[in-house]
């Protein structure tokens, strides 16, 4: 069969996005070519999320336009994998005609699957769990990129009880200690100065003996990068350990993302999420402790089955106290085979929207006040872009930083907050030479090698 070219559409979180690297390097391992264009593809891959309903839904309207497509081009394949695949894989088939269904274990046998789909024309679907974890697959990244991702766990068995992502994902399981460090090494050969590593609940990573803290101790002592963070930390894992270690790690950004849901005790019992509101500020309050500048950001839920005004009042009062930096906030989503779907009274539409849009305004105001804290601060800034006339850096606290200069991508300078427009910080250069030598040779020539 000659060369075939692929597009890949990637929709969600950055779990996703770092599965689409494993794809890649799968797919051009078997000799198949990606391309940028969709009306180039012989093979046009969706690769999306299904937490909440909005992001099926967006997958599902670019897939009926798609499908035109193949009138245009008979033999077109198109492919949907991921989540939405073990969630709807029968749908897919029956009434959107996709060619390939193919789970978030199965993605080994894409090009297996591609072979027989042309010789039968018939569609292939591989949804089943095997609890794969990718190990010795090194993914095909942005070669341009100076952040890098590393997934270092897939499934959950939290059974959170509004959440899919146990029934779409599978299982909790760990890759292996030596195959993260190996591809942290791989990020770092290519040039990249800030690795997260990315999991459903990263405090719940293990390898034989090793626990995460152990990981963080092993990735924290690798030369030739400058930052480490890792999201999503589940609050009924934290400890005062994890803090302390965090504080001696040389590599450690004082960022932590760690999903509230509700400040309801009621609610939060009936997400089975394993903490109280009480247990969940201790737990905030002890690390701002040992790390004075660490910043919070977090999700919240709104609108899950019998909340009342009391339980959102309670969610507003922990946000008051607590003042994360931000909040990704949204409606309660009703998903397949979770327990949330049995529990009722179900709060009405409406009723939700308001609570939502009340939360945003809310929220708004206390990142508003905790951006504008940052004028006239000094703080260095990691370079990740550059697009005449502005550089774009972030900070070790996750805020993202404007200079009208050319610095050098992939480097850190010393700078000042000298304006803020809206939530966005503007900058000076204090120090135009860098915080960091680097051997620029070595970088670039890695650069040009590709992963």
């Amino acid at each position: 069969m000659c060369e075939l070219k692929f597009y890949i559409k990637v929709y969600g979180c950055q779990m996703n996005q770092y599965d689409a690297g494993v794809i890649r390097r799968i797919m051009e391992e078997s000799n198949f070519i990606e391309v940028s264009d969709v009306k180039e593809a012989d093979i046009i891959l969706v690769l999306t999320c299904s937490v909440r309903s909005h992001a099926e839904i967006r997958a599902l309207g670019q897939l009926n336009f798609w499908r035109r497509l193949k009138y245009e081009k008979p033999g077109l394949i198109i492919g949907v994998l991921g989540c939405m695949a073990q969630n709807l894989k029968d749908l897919l088939i029956e009434k959107f005609n996709v060619d390939l269904v193919v789970g978030s274990d199965q993605y080994r046998f894409l090009p297996k699957l591609i072979n027989e789909y042309y010789k039968t024309k018939l569609p292939q679907v591989a949804t089943e769990f095997t609890m794969e974890n990718y190990e010795h697959i090194i993914p095909k990244t942005n070669n341009a990129s100076v952040v890098g991702y590393i997934s270092i766990m897939r499934g959950c068995n939290n059974y959170c009880s509004y959440c899919i992502v146990p029934y779409v994902r599978g299982r909790e399981r760990s890759k292996s200690l030596s195959q993260i460090v190996t591809e942290a090494e791989s990020l770092i050969r290519h040039g990249v100065k800030e690795i997260t590593l990315i999991g459903q609940n990263v405090l719940a990573w293990h390898d034989n003996n090793a626990d995460f803290l152990t990981l963080l101790k092993e990735i924290d002592q690798l030369d030739g990068y400058y930052r480490l963070r890792f999201l999503t930390s589940h609050p009924k894992d934290l400890t005062v350990k994890h803090w302390e270690t965090f504080s001696q790690l040389k590599k450690f950004c004082p960022y932590i993302h760690l999903p509230l849901q509700s400040g309801s005790n009621r609610i939060l019992a009936l997400m089975n999420r394993g903490y109280t509101k009480e247990e969940y500020l201790e737990k905030v309050m002890q690390g701002r402790q040992i790390i004075p500048d660490l910043v919070f950001t977090t999700d919240v839920m709104v609108g899950f089955p019998t909340e009342t005004d009391d339980d959102y009042k309670e969610t507003l009062d922990l946000l008051g106290k607590i003042k994360f930096d931000f909040a990704y906030m949204f409606k309660y989503s009703e998903r397949p085979y979770t327990k949330a779907q049995k529990i009722t009274p179900k709060v009405d539409a409406k009723i939700a929207q308001e609570r939502l849009i009340r939360l945003i305004e809310y929220q708004n105001k206390i990142t508003k006040e905790r951006i504008n804290s940052y004028l006239n601060k000094e703080c260095e800034i990691l370079v990740e872009f550059y697009t005449y006339p502005y550089s774009k850096g972030r900070t070790k606290d996750n805020k993202m930083v404007i200079i009208k200069d050319k610095l050098e991508i992939g480097e850190i300078y010393r700078c000042r907050i000298t304006n803020i427009k809206g939530w966005t910080l503007i900058g000076e250069i204090i120090d135009k030479s860098n915080c960091n030598v680097q051997n620029k040779v070595y970088y670039i020539e890695n650069l040009k090698e590709g992963l």
